[in-house]
């Protein structure tokens, strides 16, 4: 299988296991597929239900999904006509800078066909849908999506001189964990091997392995160190990639401070980040494979000399203890940088799944371990193990038997369909099978017929009576609960439960789509178009407009507290009587005295 990566992000976008055609040169076009897709992942491309199987009910948790879009985890962004512009601008620049290095005689090539390209979305702009890689990366492609004439095959367009082809290699740990299973009886690392182990029908299957226990030997060794190799080299380029981001912003911010002379000479220094990253992968390693003392002193066989090397001598710069000795020990700013770096959220999260892939190499896996990833990745461990060789770049040219390997993965994959059984749950192990044992030739054969017929049925409600399918029951335990003083008390409504179970109601209710929110999609934005984005200039907008109003309402308030304290001054008291004098009237029952008698007293 090819493999279409994005040369800027490195994201998948694209594999040749659809129909890809070329348009105008410079584009490559897939048809897709809406499919339905439940809460477990399975995925129903919507074919018609068969006679035997009856209706085809849809569960409540399917959503219908864009195959394509959910195989490459493409994440929906928006575009109006001028920001879309504005970044094929310069996603086209970036793209001919790509192939002035590598091929530039496709050049004019990439200008004419992107071109005329460009010119049919924008012709009919309202009728495409965009979307980025897994990472998000907004300097990255964005993949296109329309409709065909017809109005509904949906198809995706992605720019061909921007794509890096890589050839998906087969991945046979499927292979290594059955081989590890039968001859070392080790822990099985997928349910899907333990149904192999056991099933009916697998003789050309169990053909092209090997028959004894010196060639299996042999193959799981040969195996076993093909996988870590892979998984150690995949494991420190993908960890440099996301140290070196972390660095590259830390650089530009620490240059201002003059007190982080030492983080900033170590961050610069190419050789001891290396020593870094080397140490902290051999401390992966040896939390996840060399788990007790002897393992530590006899390293298992397929871990490379040169890490051994590294492990053993406690004097090398990359040795885990050395490195903390020679950087961190004395040194308490740049340990506690170092600190911050592995705990930064891509990077913790890069290495838990490295964690988890030398795991996955080392085999026999238990149950703690299980439940561990559970909780960290939120879902059961299934035989989807391509983290193994994700990011493994080898580009040697070794077939092993590829078409044996094929049907061998074919025969395989058979059982898959076993998976989620209640008989491969971890949790419910009760009885293990000899895998030396034909129990075709020990059992009854109407009896395995009927059991054929009631699996593809669905219905194994008779198989339940054979006491070689009855499952043990464990004793239920009795406590000794407290009796209630008076009455019955219930501590929930039946009614509130069929609400919230309605089916009708769940039928009737359209579900929301899975679109990002405005938040998110702003964020997206203000990393692309930066302080030109809309909504942050129109945020700046709006706060001035609202910072000018509270200004025009304070000079307002200002203008009536004057107002008022001049009319105050001018109605004021003066302390004088102004007052007009009235004229004075005579009571009419007392006479005036007359000037003489006055004057004769």
């Amino acid at each position: 299988m090819i493999i279409y990566s994005d040369v800027i992000s490195g994201d998948e976008l694209l594999s040749d296991a659809y129909d890809i055609k070329e348009v105008d040169g410079a584009v490559y076009e897939a048809d897709c597929q809406m499919v339905n897709v439940s809460s477990g992942g399975d995925v129903d491309i919507g074919a018609n239900p068969s006679a035997e199987d009856g209706a085809d009910d849809v569960d409540n948790t399917t959503e219908t999904v864009n195959n394509v879009v959910y195989s490459f985890r493409l994440q929906n962004t928006a575009f109006d006509k001028k920001s879309f512009l504005g970044y094929i601008k310069g996603y086209m620049k970036k793209v001919k800078a790509h192939l002035a290095e590598t091929n530039p005689d496709q050049i004019e090539a990439f200008e004419k066909g992107a071109t005329a390209y460009v010119k049919k979305v924008i012709a009919n702009f309202g009728d495409w849908e965009f979307y980025t890689g897994e990472s998000m990366d907004p300097d990255a492609m964005i993949v296109l999506l329309n409709y065909r004439e017809d109005g509904v095959t949906p198809f995706v367009a992605i720019w061909k001189h921007a794509e890096i082809m890589s050839k998906n290699k087969s991945n046979s740990m499927w292979k290594l964990d059955l081989l590890e299973a039968k001859f070392h009886g080790t822990q099985a690392r997928f349910p899907r091997t333990k149904t192999l182990l056991t099933a009916r029908n697998t003789s050309k299957l169990w053909k092209r392995l090997p028959t004894s226990e010196e060639e299996a030997n042999k193959e799981i060794k040969a195996l076993k160190k093909e996988y870590f190799d892979k998984k150690y080299y995949g494991s420190h380029k993908k960890l440099a990639r996301e140290v070196n981001k972390v660095v590259k912003s830390d650089k530009s911010r620490l240059k201002s401070d003059g007190s982080k002379k030492d983080i900033i000479t170590f961050i610069t220094s190419l050789e001891e980040l290396e020593n870094l990253i080397t140490s902290k992968l051999i401390k992966c390693i040896t939390s996840s494979i060399l788990l007790n003392k002897e393992l530590k002193e006899n390293i298992p066989y397929y871990i490379s000399k040169d890490i051994q090397t590294i492990i053993k001598d406690k004097t090398h710069k990359s040795n885990p203890s050395r490195f903390f000795i020679n950087h961190c020990q004395n040194n308490k700013e740049l340990n506690n940088y170092i600190s911050k770096l592995w705990n930064s959220k891509t990077i913790k999260k890069a290495l838990e799944e490295i964690d988890w892939s030398f795991k996955l190499v080392r085999g026999n896996i238990s149950k703690q371990e299980k439940d561990s990833r559970k909780r960290l990745s939120g879902k059961d461990i299934q035989d989807d193990h391509s983290d193994v060789d994700a990011d493994s770049d080898e580009s040697d040219d070794e077939s092993e038997e590829e078409s044996s390997l094929k049907d061998l993965e074919e025969d395989y994959d058979k059982f898959a369909v076993y998976d989620n059984l209640v008989g491969d749950s971890d949790n419910e192990e009760k009885m293990d099978l000899d895998p030396n044992v034909n129990y075709n030739e020990v059992t009854d054969e109407e009896a395995s017929e009927l059991e054929n017929d009631e699996v593809e049925e669905g219905n194994d409600s008779d198989a339940s009576h054979d006491s070689f399918f009855a499952e043990e029951k464990k004793p239920k335990e009795k406590y000794q609960l407290p009796e209630l003083a008076t009455g019955y008390f219930s501590g929930g409504s039946d009614d509130e439960d069929d609400i919230d179970n309605d089916q009708v109601v769940k039928a009737a209710t359209t579900q929301r789509k899975n679109r990002r929110g405005q938040r998110a999609r702003q964020k997206i934005w203000e990393k692309k178009y930066g302080q030109e984005a809309k909504h942050v200039k129109s945020e700046k907008a709006k706060i001035a407009s609202e910072r000018e109003q509270r200004q025009l309402e304070y000079e307002e308030r200002c203008r009536k507290r004057e107002e008022k304290a001049r009319l105050a001054m001018e109605n004021a008291p003066t302390g004088s009587n102004t007052a007009p004098l009235g004229n004075r009237k005579p009571r009419p029952d007392v006479s005036l005295p007359s000037a003489t008698a006055c004057f004769r007293t």
